[in-house]
């Protein structure tokens, strides 16, 4: 067994965690994890913004939303970034994915925590609904009422400082003046 690297990381991100997955098969983005070396020095060596600014910052774009239809339910919203703006998130989420997992794994929150999948159709693993269903038979076998809520406008709508106030607590993060996720996870 070979040791996985930041760099493999973020080739399979690449690789498998562009587009949604409920997309059909025809939308891929293995072309970008394949390029990836050649994409990361042609980005890098591009000369900085007149802020001192990587020039890839120019790249900057909105998210493209879209709906996907589900029977006898409403539909879900899906949102995809500008390809650059995603190939640098997920270099970001690479090369600090251990440090994520561990912070994930102390969670009291997630039913399940994320897990890697090298050899599957995304990046990440799903997540366990069965995790999710036995813990809820679990809590109604101890408390009377339960409040439950399906979080509709989850993919479009977090709030990226999140990510930085759960890791460090709010305050901290505020004052901050580096990159969000390099700071959160740093």
């Amino acid at each position: 067994m070979t040791i996985k690297t930041p760099r493999d990381r973020h080739e399979r991100f690449l690789q498998a965690g562009f587009f949604p997955a409920e997309l059909p098969s025809c939308f891929y983005s293995t072309q970008l994890a394949q390029y990836r070396e050649d994409l990361l020095q042609a980005f890098l060596a591009l000369p900085p913004t007149r802020d001192n600014l990587p020039d890839y910052y120019r790249f900057k774009s909105s998210k493209a939303n879209f709906n996907f239809p589900r029977y006898k339910r409403q539909d879900r919203r899906f949102s995809y970034l500008n390809p650059i703006s995603f190939f640098f998130l997920s270099k970001i989420l690479a090369d600090n994915y251990v440090k994520l997992r561990s912070v994930n794994r102390r969670s009291l929150l997630s039913v399940t925590p994320s897990i890697f999948d090298w050899f599957g159709r995304r990046a990440l693993t799903g997540p366990l609904f069965d995790a999710r269903d036995t813990q809820y038979s679990s809590l109604s076998a101890r408390f009377e009422l339960l409040a439950e809520a399906d979080i509709q406008g989850f993919y479009h709508s977090v709030y990226t400082h999140t990510i930085a106030w759960t890791i460090h607590g709010k305050s901290t993060a505020k004052n901050t003046k580096e990159i969000i996720l390099y700071t959160a996870i740093s």
